[in-house]
């Protein structure tokens, strides 16, 4: 037997596998940050059609009581968040602001003058804020992809939320310009950073150059670990990624890795190096807090 839903209602049970993607599915580890924002902004709009279609199929309560009905869109997003974080995910306050933009909108829209001015103007604000920002890191994002040969050499600031937060520029000791990244490494058996997405595309380059800076008066190995997007996406078998260790001695290294090298580390399959996704550096077995400067990250021809 047919289901006799109008508009409306069957708009209502099309969002219900939609709001499944709460839980499961979404970006995964290797999209890009200006990708991942546009998938967060998803939440006004979906909230937005979900408001809309709850005006149409019950416009009095929608209409008479816009206040109760943001307040249970506030606790539906407040236990959705805290589900996420309770499956791995991130509980986010700004998920929940963005819930709450899409619902006043649509009730702005759709109900005119019955939702009060306030909540129009502070949902109007966050818009702003919210897409201003989604604007910057996307112009950041497409900056950072297209400055090749450089991966980073920490002269500005503008791509260090891309990096750990035990990271920071440092003038103290630079192997060239002004600043190198100064990085804490705490005791443990892998001590180090990792740093993603980096740089997609090496292709066309011969070898990839880093300057290491080993803090102790004498020689120490590191391991240097590189990795594209289908090994991120893989179980991550040892065999299938670019691992090596480095003697470094005291003082400012200069190293340089041939692509040649890192297209053929993997054991059953070439690296993408049109794909790259991670540069891993680390000491082992560390016995005490210690920290390394690097600098000079980049493409060579």
């Amino acid at each position: 037997m047919a289901l006799n839903l109008n508009r409306a209602q069957w708009s209502l049970l099309a969002l219900i596998p939609i709001a499944s993607l709460f839980f499961i599915g979404g970006p995964n580890a290797t999209v890009l940050p200006w990708l991942r924002y546009a998938w967060n902004l998803g939440h006004i709009g979906f909230f937005f059609v979900a408001t809309s279609s709850i005006c149409v199929a019950l416009p009095k309560f929608s209409r008479e009581r816009p206040w109760q009905y943001l307040a249970i869109i506030a606790v539906a997003s407040l236990a959705i968040e805290t589900i996420q974080l309770g499956i791995g995910r991130n509980f986010s306050l700004l998920d929940i602001a963005r819930n709450l933009t899409g619902a006043s909108l649509a009730l702005a829209l759709l109900l005119k003058t019955a939702l009060p001015k306030p909540a129009l103007l502070i949902s109007l604000v966050f818009l702003l804020f919210d897409a201003s920002k989604f604007t910057q890191v996307a112009i950041n994002d497409w900056s950072y992809q297209h400055r090749g040969p450089l991966i980073e050499n920490f002269e500005t600031d503008q791509f260090m939320a891309l990096w750990p937060k035990h990271i920071e520029r440092s003038q103290d000791l630079v192997f060239e310009g002004s600043y190198a990244g100064l990085v804490h490494l705490k005791t443990g058996k892998f001590s180090g950073i990792n740093i993603s997405p980096v740089l997609r595309n090496w292709s066309g380059y011969q070898a990839v150059h880093l300057a290491i800076f080993n803090s102790q008066n004498y020689s120490r190995a590191i391991t240097i670990r590189l990795h594209d997007v289908a090994h991120e996406l893989s179980p991550q078998n040892y065999s299938d990624r670019f691992n090596k260790t480095f003697d470094l001695l005291p003082g400012w290294n200069s190293l340089s890795i041939s692509l040649d090298e890192i297209k053929s580390a993997p054991k059953n399959r070439p690296m993408d190096t049109s794909k790259m996704h991670q540069i891993g550096l680390f000491y082992s077995n560390l016995e005490s807090d210690d920290y390394l400067f690097i600098d000079d990250i980049r493409l060579e021809p």
